[in-house]
């Protein structure tokens, strides 16, 4: 007989064996009904007040990130408001507006300047003064009575606990990494907050890095150091302060060879060797070290060939071309190298000769092609040392490109093609025979093709080149399509197509070109001069290059050359920036596709524009006037250009020409009153910019 469970005593322990429990499938079936009617219930109520509970939680939840917690405002608390904006055709165009700065953007057109620009998240701020900056592609510096960084992707923000008096924030990153931050101090000075120990370090002065290197030049009050950004640590350099002013890291393919010192007390240059841990070169001249390039185990400064370890001149390469003392177009003559381990060559360019254009010696110094000189955009070097030109007929032209040895000896000459457009490194950009845009290697093999080339299509061979962007690096060929959309018709959108060589991959990422079309900006000081440069209205500027940020610091050399805190070079500073007024064409020139070269020459010489300036200017503007077939032409110079958009150089040039060429496309000859122009003279410390608008 089986026992019931009233029967049991309750300190009996049962077994599951020793009891059987009647099923009641009414029972079962009440229990289903109700468990149904509870979800329904529960779904139903959440539909009805899902935005109350959203509400609820938007103010009263907290995130946690790395041990913190911080309070997430809503939209009714919030004193202030920070938008992100980002436009889908340009992935490095991206606003960061406060509540006020948003209506400004607004009403002034700088929001809606870039067709297709949306709302891609938003931080609400705590204080009404609060404001931000971009850092990256995920992160915000953001000061909102305390300092964070916020990524506004997985809404993380952290206590940054710095002053929140700092000027300006930028990122520091090593392969795709963010590791810290970089603040000014008011000054020259600068604080670096490192994320992984959550540290600040104050530096005097910061030289920055080489070649995206982990480690950072920088000088505090005890001296000169090398400072690692990944382990925070900090290697004494083997010099004074008192006696060298600055140090600047010189480098080959990311290898770091010495320093160039230079001297306060006489305005020389010294060069310290990383090998000989010593230094080999002394006493040269204030002029030496703009021309620093590193070739393996020698460097070229001041136009002479110097061995790293010995200091011994190698070759003096003003033996090559005579100088006009007298000529003051001779007096920016540079020597350049371009190659591999398996052909090096220079190239010996003069202001005498326009733009780029030099002659080429191969490694024994030997003067190729009589003499004849190049563009060294139309030059490349193969993996085996070889030469590539790219040839042009008598009208600037180009439809092949040849292959020449070491000797300069004609080793092959390509097929014909629609056109060659230009030589990138070992390899060249060219429209072939089936109007499709195509890179192809040395031996004329494709190794990518892109696209179908159209009348509509600009190549923009001064943009185009090899070079790393958003973690691909490879040749890119910058076009501009005005028909890229339907609905952004003659926005100057285009693409950037890129083969990526290490991966050999290739593909395509939209891109903005439009605006003032690239203003440069070229620099003459009497001697060597630490610059810095600021836009009145930044918000203005579409793309820039190097990066700016709040500001341009760059050194800079009587001849033109420029280099930044990381010892880059740079041969002008270039920018575009949106439209900002209308040009009515009520005087200026009537100009047709025949005669803009002569007009070109004639108009930028009365300017004074010097012949390498007027070179690149026509090298940039010919195309477009020759494609518009009859144009209308107004300068608009320096006065003019300050009113709409200012630049402020500190210090101040004793001298600043400012042009934008206006171009607009008409389709019959105009009889249009002709624009005076005056012209410029140089004194002492100079400026020259030039860019334009086409209409």
């Amino acid at each position: 007989m089986k026992k019931k469970v009233s029967d049991l005593a309750p300190n009996v322990e049962l077994k599951s064996s020793e009891i059987t429990v009647k099923k009641d499938p009414k029972r079962k079936r009440l229990l289903i009904f109700l468990a149904i009617g509870l979800v329904a219930a529960i779904a139903l109520f959440g539909f009805l007040f899902m935005d109350r509970i959203i509400a609820i939680f938007d103010k009263y939840a907290v995130i946690e990130n790395k041990g913190t917690e911080e309070e997430i405002i809503s939209d009714a608390d919030a004193k202030n408001t920070l938008h992100f904006y980002k436009t889908p055709y340009d992935d490095t165009t991206f606003y960061v507006y406060n509540n006020e700065e948003l209506t400004e953007a607004q009403s002034d057109g700088t929001l809606n300047y870039h067709p297709g620009v949306e709302e891609i998240g938003k931080y609400n701020c705590k204080n009404s003064d609060c404001e931000g900056a971009y850092i990256n592609d995920s992160n915000i510096f953001v000061r909102d009575g305390d300092s964070y960084l916020y990524n506004y992707i997985t809404k993380a923000k952290e206590s940054l606990g710095l002053d929140a008096s700092y000027d300006w924030a930028s990122g520091v990153t090593y392969n795709d990494k963010l590791y810290g931050l970089f603040f000014n101090t008011n000054g020259d000075g600068a604080t670096y907050y490192s994320l992984g120990n959550k540290k600040s370090y104050n530096f005097t002065e910061v030289f920055n890095r080489y070649d995206n290197s982990d480690t950072y030049y920088i000088a505090n009050e005890e001296g000169y150091f090398a400072f690692n950004i990944i382990n925070n640590s900090f290697t004494e350099l083997p010099f004074s302060k008192a006696d060298y002013e600055d140090v600047n890291p010189v480098s080959y393919k990311g290898k770091l060879y010495g320093y160039i010192l230079h001297k306060s007390e006489d305005n020389s240059y010294d060069f310290y060797s990383i090998k000989d841990k010593k230094i080999t070169i002394t006493g040269l001249a204030e002029s030496g070290s703009p021309g620093v390039e590193t070739l393996q185990n020698n460097i070229i400064i001041d136009n002479k060939l110097y061995d790293f370890s010995t200091g011994e001149i190698l070759h003096d390469f003003s033996t090559n071309f005579e100088t006009d003392e007298t000529a003051e177009d001779y007096y920016g003559t540079s020597t350049s190298a371009l190659g591999n381990i398996k052909g090096i060559y220079y190239s010996i360019n003069t202001d005498a000769i326009d733009g780029y254009y030099g002659f080429l010696l191969n490694k024994d110094f030997n003067v190729l092609f009589n003499g004849k000189t190049y563009d060294t955009s139309d030059v490349g070097v193969t993996s085996n040392g070889n030469l590539i030109i790219r040839n042009e007929d008598e009208n600037s032209e180009s439809t092949t490109f040849s292959m020449y040895d070491k000797t300069g000896v004609l080793v092959s000459k390509s097929k014909t093609y629609k056109e060659v457009l230009g030589v990138y490194e070992n390899y060249i950009a060219v429209v072939d025979t089936d109007n499709y845009l195509k890179l192809v290697d040395s031996d004329g093999s494709v190794v990518a093709k892109f696209v179908k080339w159209t009348s509509k299509m600009y190549f923009h061979s001064m943009l185009s080149g090899y070079y790393e962007y958003k973690s691909i690096t490879g040749i890119y060929l910058v076009v501009q399509d005005n028909y890229v959309s339907s609905d952004y018709e003659d926005e100057g959108y285009g693409y950037e197509y890129y083969y990526d060589t290490e991966n050999k991959t290739s593909g395509k990422i939209a891109t903005y070109i439009g605006g003032y079309a690239k203003p440069v900006l070229y620099l003459y000081p009497t001697k060597k001069t630490n610059v810095t440069i600021t836009f009145a209205n930044p918000k203005m500027l579409t793309t820039t290059y190097p990066k700016y940020n709040n500001s341009w610091k760059v050194t800079a050399y009587p001849n033109g050359d420029l280099y930044d805190k990381n010892n880059n070079y740079y041969y002008a500073l270039y920018w575009e920036e949106l439209k900002n007024h209308e040009v009515d064409f009520k005087e200026g020139f009537y100009v047709t596709k025949e005669n803009a070269i002569s007009f070109l020459e004639e108009k930028l010489t009365i300017i004074g524009l010097n012949a390498k300036e007027r070179n690149e200017f026509i090298m940039y503007w010919l195309p477009i006037l020759e494609k518009n077939n009859k144009n209308l032409v107004y300068f608009e110079l320096t006065e003019e250009r300050d009113a709409y958009s200012k630049i402020i150089i500190n210090p101040k040039p004793d001298s600043l020409l400012r042009v934008a060429i206006h171009v607009k496309k008409v389709a019959k000859k105009v009889n249009i009153k002709e624009q005076e122009l005056s012209t410029f003279e140089r004194t002492g410390f100079t400026a020259i910019e030039w860019g334009g608008v086409e209409h």
